[in-house]
């Protein structure tokens, strides 16, 4: 657990740090995420690893706004 806490501490952290990586708004389509979601929830749970993958992978890309970009207000 404790080792999941820090993980995900990390990744807050880098996303501020490097914030500029990203475009201020999202570059994929409405609904891009519905396909990718299994329709039936895992029968057991999965590795922290697994999900922080998903959230990089399939969350990121759909974050509506990244108003921590340098040049969002400009």
């Amino acid at each position: 657990m404790r080792s999941s806490c820090k993980e995900s501490v990390d990744i807050a952290v880098d996303y501020l740090e490097n914030v500029e990586k990203y475009k201020p708004f999202p570059t994929v389509k409405p609904g891009f995420l519905v396909p990718q979601i299994p329709s039936d929830p895992p029968k057991e749970g999965v590795a922290m690893q697994v999900i922080f993958k998903d959230v990089d992978q399939l969350l990121m890309p759909g974050v509506n706004l990244h108003f921590h970009f340098l040049k969002f207000f400009t």
